[in-house]
């Protein structure tokens, strides 16, 4: 099973993440290590899911979490996904569609 990737790209006044391939449970600490240092530093972070190939609860899970801590700090997080059909219906069935700014 191929892992994933994260790119970042640092604009004025965003911050942008781009992950892709597998976000599951196995690859979910280094994910969010990677995202928490990111938005750590940024009043405004954008996370785009491209070129998904799964993702699990674990990592739906920490999406969630982190988009509720940054609202806490006052900061934005947008995300905004491009997944398959069979993705996206798993995150409406899941109730974690909220999460996604735009699919």
């Amino acid at each position: 099973m191929k892992s994933f990737t994260i790119k970042i790209n640092e604009k004025k006044n965003n911050k942008e993440i781009m992950l892709s391939g597998n976000l599951t449970v196995s690859n979910s600490e280094s994910i969010y290590k990677k995202i928490l240092s990111v938005i750590a530093t940024s009043k405004k972070t954008t996370i785009h899911l491209n070129n998904i190939e799964n993702i699990d609860l674990t990592m739906v899970q920490i999406l969630y979490s982190l988009k509720r801590t940054i609202l806490k700090e006052g900061k934005e997080l947008t995300t905004i996904a491009n997944l398959p059909k069979d993705l996206f219906l798993l995150m409406d069935k899941s109730g974690f569609k909220n999460i996604l700014s735009n699919s």
